[in-house]
C-alpha cells in the first residue's frame, strides 16, 4: 500500500466483518483473495466503513460539450470545465460535510459548509469589511512564467481588480455571469503579503459569499494575464490547483495530471495529500447515445452533473440497470431546468394573458405521470425553490388568485387568448412563435416538445431552434432572441442573486422592467437583517409568479452513473460554483476491481 495512506481505523475487511458475525463464507467454501486483501476506513461524513484510499489511475468522464478555451472572461463561464482543477478560489465546499446535513447532490452551501481554500482564514470586523489572511506555503504549478513561486495576496488583489474594474490596469468591471462587480467597494488591496483587505462603501448580505464563490472567483496567473492579455490559451494556465492541464486535443479530449506538491489534504483523512488519481480525462461526447455507449464499454467511468452528462429520463436509467446491474447510479433534484422566458416587450408575450394562457394549457400532472413515471416534482415553483423556506412562500400558501394561474385548465387558456386579441385563425392557428434551446445537456428537448404539443391544442404553434451553449447564452443575455428562450428556476442559490435577474439592469433575458419589483429588489439589497431579506425575497418571488414573466415547469429527477471500480464517490457533485473537478481530486480508482472486472 501506497506509505501516503493513513491508516487510521483502518481493519482487514473479513477479519472484521467474520468477528462481529456479519459476514461469513458459506461452508466449506474459501474467502475470496480480493476481499482478504481489502482494508477499510471510516467515513467521517456517513458513518460507515469504507475501502482505505488508493493513489494512482485514471478518470474518464464523459462532457457533452467542448470548453469554449480556458479563461471565462473570453469565452463564456463553460471555460470553467477546461480551469477547475487548476485554478482555485478563496473557498471551497466542506467534503467533510456530514452527508445527513448536505448530501453535496445540489448547488446549495450553507456559510458553514464552506472552508478556507486559498485563504486560510477570514473575518467580518464590520459590516463593510472583509479581511482574508491568504494561505502560506501555496505555490503556483511550476511552469512558466509563474515557475513554482508562492502565491500572494497581491495575485488575489489583481484577480479582484480584473472582475471589478477597480485597478491593476483594468477599468472595465466583468459582466459574464458574475456577482462581484455589483458589490459597492470602496477599495480592494493588500496590506501586506498575505492579507486582502475588502471594503465596501455599503453591505450586503450576501457580500461574503459573493467575495468566495463567484463564478469568476477563481484566481489566475497575473504574470500570464500581464503577457497574453488572458489565459484563454490553455497552454499558458497556470494554477495552484491539485491538476495540471497537460494536453488538449480540438473537438475530442482534455487530460490533466496530478500535481504532486499540491498544498491541500483530504477533509475526511487529513493524513492523505490529494489528489489521489495521476490523469484526470475529459472526453468531448455531444451525443447521449454515445455517452452511454462509452459507459457501458468501460471507457469512461462517470457521467454526470459536473460534465453536463447527467441522464435526464427514467426510461434511460431503467435501460442502463437492466444491461449493466453493476453501475453506480445516483439520484438527485437540485432546481428546475424547465423553463422558459418570454420577451416581455413585444406582442404577444407583452400581454399577461397570453403568459398566463400558455402555463395553464400544460399538464404538468399528466407529463409527470406518463414521462417522468412520477418521480418530477411539479408542484409550482417560482426562482427560488420551495424548499428555500426563509425566503420563498411555498405553493399551497399562494393567494388563490395566482394559485389558478398555474392548473391546468385549457378551456380556461383558450378564452384569455380569445380575449387578449388572438382567436384562432382558418387553419386553426392563433399565432406562432420562436423559441430558442440549447445543445445544453441541462436543457431537455423531449420535455418542451411535450409542451409545444400542448400548446398546439389551443393553438399556438413554436418553432424550436437549438443552439450550441455559448451562442445560446450570447443570444440570452443580449436579448437577441425572438418570442422565448430556456431558463431555470425553482434554483437553491442565494435570493440576492437569484432574484437580481428580473431586475431591469438584471440578466433579464425577458427585458423585464417593472418599479414595482425593482423597488422590492431594491429593499433586498439593502437590507440589513436576514429577517428583512426574508421578507423581501417572499414578496418579491411572489410577485414574479403573479407576473407569468416565465412558463414554470417541473423539477426534474437528474442522474450521475459511476463504474463500481469508482470509490470515495456516493454521488456526490458540488463544491462550490464551477468548481467542478475538485470532486474528482478527492476520489480514487480501485484499479485491482477494474481489472477483476475485465477493463
Amino acid at each position: 500500500m501506497n506509505p501516503r495512506i493513513a491508516h487510521t481505523f483502518v481493519v482487514v475487511l473479513v477479519f472484521a466483518l467474520t468477528a462481529t458475525g456479519i459476514w461469513a463464507s458459506p461452508a466449506g467454501e474459501e474467502e475470496p483473495a480480493a476481499a482478504i486483501e481489502k482494508e477499510m476506513v471510516l467515513d467521517p461524513t456517513t458513518g460507515e466503513m469504507v475501502e482505505v484510499p488508493r493513489y494512482g489511475g485514471t478518470l474518464t468522464y464523459a462532457n457533452n460539450q467542448e470548453p469554449p478555451n480556458s479563461d471565462m472572461f473570453v469565452g463564456s463561464l463553460t471555460a470553467g470545465w477546461a480551469i477547475s482543477g487548476v485554478l482555485e478560489k478563496l473557498s471551497v465546499a466542506d467534503w467533510g460535510v456530514d452527508r445527513s446535513v448536505n448530501n453535496l447532490r445540489n448547488e446549495f452551501l450553507g456559510d458553514d459548509q464552506l472552508r478556507p481554500a486559498l485563504a486560510a482564514s477570514w473575518e467580518n470586523p464590520d459590516p463593510n469589511t472583509y479581511i482574508f489572511h491568504i494561505r502560506q506555503g501555496v505555490h503556483w504549478h511550476d511552469k512558466a512564467p509563474m515557475n513554482g513561486r508562492e502565491l500572494t495576496a497581491e495575485d488575489v488583489v489583481f484577480n479582484y481588480h480584473r472582475a471589478t474594474g477597480m485597478g491593476s490596469g483594468f477599468s472595465k468591471p466583468e459582466e459574464l455571469g458574475s456577482q462581484l462587480p455589483t458589490l459597492e467597494y470602496e477599495s480592494i488591496s493588500a496590506s501586506d503579503q498575505y492579507t486582502v483587505v475588502v471594503k465596501l462603501e455599503n453591505p450586503r448580505l450576501d457580500a461574503f459569499l459573493v467575495l468566495v464563490e463567484d463564478n469568476v472567483g477563481f484566481i489566475a496567473p497575473p504574470e500570464v494575464i500581464e503577457q497574453h492579455g488572458d489565459h484563454s490559451d490553455w497552454r499558458n494556465l497556470v494554477g495552484t490547483g491539485p491538476f495540471e492541464l497537460t494536453d488538449w486535443v480540438d473537438g475530442s479530449s482534455l487530460t490533466w495530471t496530478r500535481n504532486a506538491n499540491y498544498w491541500s489534504t483530504d477533509e475526511k483523512y487529513p493524513q492523505n495529500q490529494l489528489p489521489y488519481i495521476d490523469t484526470l480525462r475529459l472526453l468531448v461526447m455531444p451525443d447521449e447515445a454515445s455517452r452511454l455507449a462509452a459507459l457501458r464499454s468501460g471507457k469512461v467511468d462517470y457521467i454526470g452533473h459536473n460534465a453536463g452528462s447527467s441522464i435526464k429520463t427514467p426510461d434511460a436509467v431503467e435501460s442502463i440497470e437492466r444491461t449493466n446491474p453493476d453501475l453506480n447510479i445516483w439520484p438527485y433534484y437540485f432546481r428546475s431546468n424547465a423553463g422558459m422566458g418570454y420577451d416581455v416587450t413585444k406582442p404577444p408575450f407583452d400581454d399577461i394573458r397570453v403568459r398566463k394562457a400558455l402555463q395553464m394549457a400544460v399538464d404538468l400532472e399528466t407529463i409527470n405521470d406518463t414521462y417522468y413515471k412520477g418521480l418530477a416534482v411539479v408542484t409550482p415553483q417560482g426562482n427560488l425553490g420551495n424548499f428555500q423556506t426563509a425566503f420563498a412562500i411555498h405553493y399551497d400558501d399562494w393567494p388563490e388568485e395566482i394559485k389558478a394561474g398555474y392548473r391546468y385548465d385549457p378551456d380556461a387558456a383558450e378564452r384569455l387568448l380569445d380575449e387578449a386579441g388572438y382567436p384562432r385563425g382558418e387553419n386553426g392557428t392563433r399565432f406562432m412563435t420562436p423559441m430558442d434551446g440549447t445543445s445544453y445537456a441541462a436543457f431537455n428537448a423531449d420535455y418542451f416538445d411535450i409542451v409545444r404539443d400542448y400548446w398546439s391544442k389551443i393553438g399556438v404553434e413554436t418553432e424550436m431552434a437549438l443552439h450550441e451553449v455559448t451562442a445560446w447564452a450570447a443570444r440570452a443575455n443580449a436579448n437577441e432572441f425572438e418570442g422565448m428562450t430556456w431558463t431555470v428556476l425553482a434554483t437553491p442559490y442565494h435570493p440576492l442573486s437569484t432574484l437580481r435577474e428580473f431586475v431591469t439592469d438584471g440578466w433579464n433575458h425577458g427585458q423585464v422592467s417593472d418599479p414595482k419589483y425593482d423597488a422590492l429588489y431594491e429593499s433586498m439589497r439593502t437590507a440589513q437583517t436576514a429577517e428583512e431579506l426574508a421578507n423581501y425575497a417572499k414578496q418579491a418571488d411572489l410577485y414574479l409568479v403573479s407576473q407569468h414573466w416565465q412558463l414554470v415547469g417541473p423539477v426534474e429527477p437528474s442522474y450521475n452513473v459511476t463504474q463500481p471500480w469508482v470509490k470515495g464517490h456516493i454521488g456526490e457533485f458540488y463544491m462550490g460554483v464551477w468548481n467542478k473537478n475538485a470532486v474528482y481530486a478527492r476520489v480514487w480508482i480501485d484499479q485491482d476491481l477494474k481489472e477483476e472486472m475485465g477493463f
